[in-house]
Formats: structure tokens, sequence, C-alpha cells
């Protein structure tokens, strides 16, 4: 079986990861690994769950794998899987900064960018099997939604001071 990533358009990745707070790109690593299980009949060893988990300590085998198959395609990679993959450590840490500090954490998609639009080529070379995963589901805009009311409560209480 030809290994396929997980399809999302740019745009949605960077808007739901920026309303759920970081949380879409840990779910595009867990449906990555899901399929690089299958893809390699390697899912026994260590699960898609504990790798999502641990997404920080893997982020960089990841991208790794991502990059390895473009190239089997003759897809031309110009990121390095180490730089990109500290960049999402460093990021990662960056949530346990304090106030206002841990909102540079919420770029955690930045460094994913590269590797996800990579994956949209091998994909387009897979022929899209599953098309490109661009339109935005009832739950995308209700999750939409939620984390904008969300992100309007984190404004209003950085500007306000408890005594």
């Amino acid at each position: 079986m030809k290994l396929t990533f997980f399809p999302v358009s740019t745009g949605k990745f960077v808007i739901l990861s920026i309303v759920t707070f970081s949380i879409y790109p840990v779910f595009w690593f867990y449906q990555n690994w899901k399929r690089i299980g299958h893809a390699t009949r390697s899912e026994r060893r260590i699960g898609p769950l504990l790798r999502t988990t641990l997404a920080p300590l893997w982020a960089t085998r990841l991208l790794r794998i991502i990059k390895e198959r473009a190239e089997a395609d003759a897809i031309a990679v110009t990121w390095s899987p180490l730089a990109l993959g500290i960049a999402f450590i460093i990021l990662s840490l960056s949530a346990f900064l304090p106030k206002p500090w841990w909102l540079i954490s919420i770029g955690l998609f930045a460094p994913l960018l590269p590797p996800l639009q990579t994956c949209q080529r091998v994909n387009a070379a897979a022929g899209n099997p599953e098309g490109l995963n661009d339109a935005y589901s009832a739950g995308n805009v209700a999750t939409i939604i939620i984390g904008a009311l969300f992100w309007v409560l984190v404004g209003y209480a950085m500007t306000i001071q408890i005594s």
C-alpha cells in the first residue's frame, strides 16, 4: 500500500490550529502516524496515540518520513526535518511561558506548514485519493465559533487586572 498523508488544505490547517489553541496540529500528527502505521505495518511497535502524546519528541521523525516519502516520488523538498522539528519543540515549550509570552505557542503550526504542503504534493502525485479536504464541516464551523469565543475571552482576561 502506497503511503498518503492526512489531507488538509493550508488555510484550513492554519485556521483550525489557531482557534483550537494548537490542538489541531496534534490531531494532524495522530492522523499521519495512524496512516504511517497502516502503510508500514509498524503500528504495533509504538502506536499513533503514544507518538502523538509525545509529539515534540517524535516530530522530527514524522517530518523525516514525510521528506523521504516525497523524495521517493521525486518531489523536491527544501526544508530540514531537524530544523523544523527543533522549532516545533521550542514552540511547544513556549506554552509554559508566563502571560503574555505563552501566546508564542499559538504559532506551533508554522514549522509544520512546509511538511504539510509537501504532504499535499505527495497526495496530489497519488491522485488525491481522499480529495483536498478544504471544505469546512459543521464540526469545523462549530469549532471555529467556539474557538473564536475563547479567543475573545482570553483577550478580555489579558486586559483586566484581578485584584
